[in-house]
């Protein structure tokens, strides 16, 4: 098994394997746009409950600065590119710590095997955040260790 379809889990036993999903979205007409601002809002800080500090990954496009509306009082790093200007845009907006990380030996060839092995299925959504996550960590035990 390579893959499974999102919001799938696979269960064996004897020789058997089933997969079943255990969500499915599910159309409600006749929200309003409060109940989908509410919806949003509530799914988003039910993700910054952490014993440490949070960090955004800010793009600088929409679902990262919608993130960054809701939240609000939390750094943001974004991976140097040319959508670093929008993101220190939303960042300043916002009132946040904002750090651009510009990878330090960083070898593509080698992070993408890498990030190959690691998540089984290597998509540039993902790559993105893990190389910069690679770098935060990085930098955090430089300063730890200082």
């Amino acid at each position: 098994i390579k893959r499974l379809d999102s919001a799938s889990v696979i269960t064996g036993s004897g020789g058997s394997i089933e997969i079943r999903r255990y969500w499915s979205p599910e159309f409600r007409p006749g929200l309003t746009a409060q109940q989908v601002e509410s919806s949003i809002e509530r799914a988003i800080l039910s993700k910054t409950v952490s014993e440490v500090p949070i960090t955004l990954f800010l793009s600088g496009g929409v679902d990262s600065s919608l993130v960054a509306a809701v939240i609000k009082k939390i750094d943001a790093v974004h991976l140097i590119s040319p959508e670093q200007r929008h993101a220190a845009e939303i960042a300043k907006l916002f009132k946040m710590k904002f750090s651009v990380v510009r990878p330090h030996n960083f070898d593509i060839v080698e992070s993408l095997l890498e990030y190959s092995d690691f998540s089984g299925e290597a998509t540039m959504a993902g790559f993105i955040p893990y190389v910069t996550s690679k770098e935060v960590s990085k930098e955090l035990q430089e300063t730890l260790m200082s």
